[in-house]
């Protein structure tokens, strides 16, 4: 599974559990993506999930910057959560059949 896409599932994961509570400031730097490589030709409707997730009141706008910044944490959160379900390629195939 190339990085690009276990992003996206991280980030996909993320999203199923919820808003971010808190956001920590101590992200180490990783591997850097623009926005297609991320996103590919998905890029509004993966934007549209975060700003759902996080403004679930609808109160409030968030900024590009803080949103930016809750994506980082999102796929964080996500990696971990995905460590602990995925150990082998049949692990991943069963996890995206939905099974």
């Amino acid at each position: 599974m190339t990085p690009n896409l276990l992003c996206r599932l991280a980030m996909t994961t993320s999203f199923e559990a919820g808003p971010l509570q808190q956001t920590r400031s101590n992200l180490k730097d990783g591997q850097e993506f623009n926005a297609y490589t991320l996103f590919g030709a998905n890029q509004p409707i993966y934007l549209d999930m975060l700003r759902f997730v996080e403004s679930r009141d609808g109160k409030h706008e968030i900024s590009d910057d803080e949103l930016l910044e809750r994506l980082k944490h999102h796929i964080d959160r996500g990696i971990g959560q995905l460590s602990v379900r995925i150990k082998s390629p049949a692990d991943v195939a069963e996890l995206l059949s939905g099974e």
